[in-house]
């Protein structure tokens, strides 16, 4: 037990390189599929409106969104378990891609703009 009763928590240095290297290969994976989800999305619409303002347009929600929700993600990270939130986010994420693949169909030309923004 440590000063504040607690009781430290021994690794090896196996299971903290091993820890790292999926750290680094899930953020990789995922950091990469979320940038070419976007540019593939950006690309679709540019393809359906022929406007290069949409596929511009596309490109700078990401981060905007990014932006808007820094602060009140970092205070749910602060009071929920960790687990707990990957498992939400995931979800949700999913139910939202599914959504957004069935009802995307339903808009043409620069009607597409509508759920992608949504999304």
């Amino acid at each position: 037990m440590d000063e504040e009763g607690i009781r430290a928590i021994q690794i090896t240095d196996k299971e903290s390189n091993w820890q790292i290297a999926k750290d680094i290969s899930s953020s990789f994976i995922g950091t990469l599929s979320g940038d070419m989800f976007a540019f593939g999305m950006g690309l679709m619409l540019l393809d359906e409106t022929h406007l290069a303002l949409s596929f511009g347009i596309d490109m700078m929600i990401t981060p905007i969104v990014g932006i808007f929700c820094l602060i009140p993600v970092g205070n749910i990270v602060d009071r929920y378990r960790h687990k707990t939130i990957l498992n939400w986010s995931i979800s949700i994420r999913l139910v939202a891609l599914v959504i957004f693949a069935a009802t995307s169909d339903f808009f043409n030309g620069r009607g597409k703009l509508f759920p992608v923004i949504l999304y």
